[in-house]
């Protein structure tokens, strides 16, 4: 079963112990992983770099990515903690930090791989024409900013393309972990014996058509199985219909469109169709933690992302901070780049204070239901109302169709009439039509 049918057959039923049993087969299986972690915390400095520390499934984690993956972080939280390091954490702990991280992910990766959970290239495509960052002005996905905004990362498409897809799956794999399904022992029964059954078989086959030259049939024997078949044979009731078109582009000739026809409906849509919303272009970091988070967990999120910002203030690059310490991982890789926003498109609190700040300037921390944010607003566009001359083609345009339709409609209705006298060929030549037939329409 795919990872989408088995999602979808999980949600559909009913609470039972043989689910329990199968999260639990799942559960166990990072239970295991973590009881490794104990005993790997030993093996640290008796292998060389090229060594594999870990392995879990397909998955594979050498000495030399631990390493590397431990000084980055102790980097980090030596520059933001300063002189609290010590108070707060350790190389121990954060040695036992980067290896959950690790386990964890290839954990999720390894049981993606064998429940059959995957991420399709209409989904990661989607997903990436969703970021912001590598969107135009009027929120289209543009190749060219993609390449421009990777390339100023030093990144090609196929390496973010490939990590954001690990991202995606291992996401999937966490929403498939935090279902709570229910089935019936039946039900859960029969998914297994469809999905495991197997057995030997040793059989051989004959082709129908190589013994046809032996099979010899009478002249009763067709008709008895006409007979007795007559349903096979038969032909649905159908028709051929005469029809004219007219066609609302051959209108557009014979209508025209006055300056008082523009200007009315210029002035009649100013707010619905011609009025550009006020838009703040953004970057943020988002420090994560859960709405039902202690006081102690919040607050120490706060002050992680107060020292971020105290250094944005200081003069460090704001994307380049992003990029290291943001939690938002539809953002972070393009520098926490939002792009533009309008009113009504961002958690409330976030958008008030976006809002409020003037252009290059730099948000205290701002708690919403995902964590506390730093915002950096880089541009400003007020409401602005587009003067008619912008609109004028547009409108021309609108109104075009509209009285091409409405004529169009009003000679379909005069030659229905004249049909009902002389027929409908008569007519459309009448009216200089053309009428042709269709071919054999039945009901279905």
């Amino acid at each position: 079963m795919g990872g989408n049918g088995m999602l979808s057959f999980l949600r559909r039923k009913k609470r039972s112990p043989w689910i329990k049993a199968l999260l639990l087969g799942v559960a166990l299986s990072f239970i295991i992983g973590f009881g490794a972690f104990m005993y790997i915390g030993r093996l640290l400095g008796k292998r060389s770099p090229e060594d594999v520390l870990l392995k879990v499934g397909d998955y594979k984690i050498t000495m030399q990515e631990f390493y590397n993956s431990l000084r980055s972080t102790e980097r980090r939280y030596r520059e933001l903690l300063g002189d609290n390091f010590d108070r707060y954490t350790s190389r121990d702990k954060l040695k036992n930090m980067v290896i959950s991280q690790f386990i964890t992910r290839a954990l999720l990766l390894n049981e993606a791989k064998r429940l059959g959970i995957t991420v399709s290239d209409e989904e990661l495509r989607r997903s990436i024409a969703g970021f912001k960052a590598f969107q135009d002005e009027q929120g289209r996905f543009s190749l060219d900013i993609y390449e421009r905004v990777l390339a100023r990362y030093r990144m090609n498409p196929r390496e973010f393309e490939d990590s954001h897809r690990t991202d995606l799956t291992v996401d999937k794999m966490r929403d498939f972990i935090q279902l709570i399904p229910s089935l019936t022992e039946t039900e859960l029964w029969q998914e297994f014996v469809l999905a495991n059954e197997r057995a030997r078989l040793r059989f051989c086959s004959l082709d129908p058509a190589d013994f046809e030259d032996q099979v010899h049939l009478s002249d009763e024997e067709i008709k008895a199985f006409f007979e007795d078949n007559k349903e096979m044979f038969k032909v649905p009731e159908h028709r051929i219909a005469l029809h004219v078109q007219i066609k609302f582009d051959s209108m557009k000739q014979e209508v025209s469109v006055s300056d008082d026809e523009i200007t009315e409906f210029y002035e009649e849509n100013l707010d619905k169709l011609f009025t550009e919303p006020e838009m703040v272009r953004v970057r943020h970091i988002l420090i994560k933690f859960p709405p039902s988070a202690s006081d102690e967990v919040a607050s120490a999120a706060r002050q992680l992302a107060e020292s971020i910002r105290q250094r944005a203030l200081g003069g460090e690059d704001f994307a380049k901070l992003a990029m290291q310490y943001s939690q938002d991982t539809y953002t972070r890789d393009s520098g926490g780049e939002v792009g533009y926003i309008k009113r009504g498109e961002a958690p409330r609190e976030f958008e008030e204070v976006a809002f409020s700040l003037g252009i290059g300037e730099i948000s205290e921390p701002v708690r919403t239901r995902f964590g506390y944010h730093i915002i950096k607003v880089e541009d400003h566009k007020p409401e602005r109302v587009k003067e008619l001359n912008e609109v004028r083609d547009e409108i021309i345009k609108t109104l075009e169709h509209r009285k091409a339709k409405e004529l169009a409609k009003s000679k379909a209705e005069v030659l229905a009439s004249r049909a009902r006298e002389v027929g409908i060929e008569a007519a459309a030549k009448e009216l200089g039509y053309e009428a042709s037939k269709t071919e054999p329409l039945s009901k279905n």
